[in-house]
């Protein structure tokens, strides 16, 4: 059970995480969805978070306003665990505006601002921080979870060979500008480069050149999967078909299990990045419980899709380094986990 639970809209989620460090700064658990899920499956988890929490903190911006979403979700609190406020200047819905509301629209992250202490005792009113004994299970952006398991022992440090390894189906990686690198390829380079700014090192992520007859048998490719510390599997229509992305997954888990579990305490070591949005019933199992980060816009007035590519023009090209920015936090967050095993081998050797 968390302490408290983030409602806000996905377009405003650098600023819920602004929040929700904060609050856990000051001793609060705090569950918050990086993502609007999809499915009952999604849906069913949400309400039983919301059930649960003894705080409900909406966040009203111009895009939550709109949100029935959002809405639903506020509705949830108006039991007396209601806690809202105002990342922009707006009006809160009709049947929230008789609520007192803190004015957070000019405050960037610090905890000495006025509104902000005061959101903290109107919190503090409802749920008193107490440091808890073990951390809530919450659903993180990669991934509905469970209880941290006590079973789970670090793995060995020669184990872990590689940050992460991307598994995609090469079809989505074709050029669509001649001269030009594919989505993966300037994926791949984009995660390495936030990776690197966050961990303050050179990281190592694995991404292989296209495969042919039995070359995925090849010992590097094997070494690189199986001694990785995370997958990132690109999901699309051709990945679904793709017999070598299968594989992939199957090898990873396989080697996962081997090494402690597919999950280190409340994290998962797979992470889900949709490409382009495809029927949940056909995703491969092992993905469908995983909340996937949407590399994707769908249009409200065509419902057309449109990748997050820099040739759909600056607003595509911003939303794409948003959702990588999500992405490259949460494997931080799953190597910090795994700093024992992994910075003996990532730290640089002195006097060279």
């Amino acid at each position: 059970m968390a302490d408290i639970f983030l409602s806000y809209a996905r377009e405003d989620v650098g600023r819920a995480r602004l929040l929700a460090e904060a609050l856990e700064s000051r001793r609060w658990s705090v569950w918050w969805d990086r993502r609007i899920p999809h499915g009952q499956d999604y849906t069913a988890c949400i309400q039983q978070q919301l059930d649960d929490a003894r705080c409900i903190v909406v966040l009203w911006s111009k895009v939550s306003v709109s949100s029935g979403f959002v809405r639903d979700e506020a509705t949830e609190g108006l039991n007396g665990r209601l806690v809202p406020l105002l990342l922009d200047v707006v009006k809160p819905p009709l049947g929230f505006r008789q609520l007192q509301t803190a004015n957070l629209s000019d405050w960037s992250g610090g905890t000495s601002h006025d509104d902000f202490e005061r959101l903290v005792e109107s919190i503090t009113a409802i749920v008193p921080p107490v440091a808890p004994a073990t951390p809530a299970s919450p659903v993180i952006a990669n991934g509905p979870v469970e209880a941290a398991s006590p079973a789970y022992q670090p793995v060995e440090t020669e184990r872990f060979r590689f940050d992460a390894f991307i598994s995609y189906a090469h079809l989505d990686n074709v050029e669509l500008v001649e001269g030009r690198k594919g989505w993966v390829a300037n994926f791949h380079r984009g995660l390495e480069i936030r990776l690197a700014q966050l961990l303050g090192r050179q990281p190592h992520v694995a991404m292989n050149p296209k495969l042919e007859g039995n070359d995925f048998r090849s010992d590097t490719h094997l070494d690189a999967l199986r001694h990785a510390a995370a997958l990132v599997s690109v999901v699309s229509p051709r990945y679904l078909r793709s017999e070598w992305a299968s594989r992939e997954l199957r090898e990873f888990l396989s080697a996962a299990e081997k090494q402690g579990g597919v999950r280190v305490r409340d994290r998962l070591r797979v992470f889900k990045v949709m490409k382009t949005p495809v029927p949940f019933e056909k995703l491969p199992a092992e993905l469908q419980s995983i909340l996937g980060y949407e590399f994707y816009k769908v249009d409200p007035e065509t419902g057309k899709v449109r990748e997050l590519d820099e040739i759909f023009g600056p607003e595509a090209q911003r939303e794409f380094w948003i959702r990588l920015d999500d992405l490259a936090h949460d494997i931080v967050t799953l190597l910090e986990e795994l700093r024992p095993d992994l910075e003996t081998r990532w730290t640089p050797k002195t006097g060279h």
